[in-house]
């Protein structure tokens, strides 16, 4: 194996964006959108205090989780929630994202969406739905749909359809709207082709069960949200 220190340059920027959780790049409708991102990285002493523990744990309602986020959020800020989402790595984002829904922190409202549209790291897609759900605002919907009217007709890439409409299922009641009866048949002939992802009725009742760990967490953490 050709070590580090043999690649070019070029070779170890594609090395580090896969890495990054950057497995597939593809052209989109969304790339003159700036997305946010940190003067200078994350340190390891930072990573390892708010970032790993997230990412394990997920939205999990175990007991292990649960303590993680107690022993968290009294400390966290807005300037800590926009340096997660402003690495370009898929671990920080997706831990930022979890804190954002957990508190419904709509102020990065913008910042997710744009992560979201423009999908530069794998893994992290749920949790920017989750974020966007948790908002339940007209602007995370608009988000939400416009991810799903692009990604749904791109047949060959297998991203955050699924998510995205879980999260559509969820803020339609929510907000008055009927937006999945008109995507829904779109995610469909989608799903058709994906049979590995799951039929429309079950990815919104998973989603549904992801919401309902989030407000768990929310609850546990001591968070009274109007």
């Amino acid at each position: 194996m050709e070590s580090e220190h043999n690649l070019d340059e070029a070779s170890k920027k594609q090395l580090l964006l896969h890495v990054a959780g950057a497995t597939v790049r593809h052209k989109h409708p969304f790339e003159s959108m700036a997305s946010y991102r940190n003067d200078s990285d994350c340190d390891a002493q930072f990573i390892k205090k708010w970032v790993v523990p997230v990412y394990l744990g997920g939205v999990s309602t175990k007991e292990e989780t649960l303590a993680a986020y107690k022993s968290l959020f009294p400390q966290l800020t807005h300037e800590i929630l926009l340096k997660m989402l402003g690495e370009f790595g898929w671990r920080q984002r997706i831990a930022g994202a979890y804190f954002a829904a957990i508190s419904k922190h709509q102020e990065v409202e913008d910042i997710i969406g744009t992560h979201l549209l423009k999908s530069e790291v794998c893994y992290a897609g749920t949790g920017y739905c989750l974020a966007l759900a948790s908002f339940e605002t007209a602007t995370a919907q608009k988000y939400l749909i416009r991810y799903l009217e692009y990604y749904l007709q791109r047949v060959d890439l297998d991203f955050d359809q699924s998510s995205a409409l879980g999260a559509l299922a969820f803020l339609d009641p929510l907000l008055g709207s009927s937006h999945l009866s008109e995507l829904r048949p779109a995610y469909d002939v989608w799903q058709a082709q994906r049979p590995h992802r799951g039929k429309a009725e079950n990815v919104i009742v998973n989603f549904r069960e992801l919401m309902a760990r989030i407000a768990v967490i929310r609850e546990a953490v001591g968070l009274r949200l109007a």
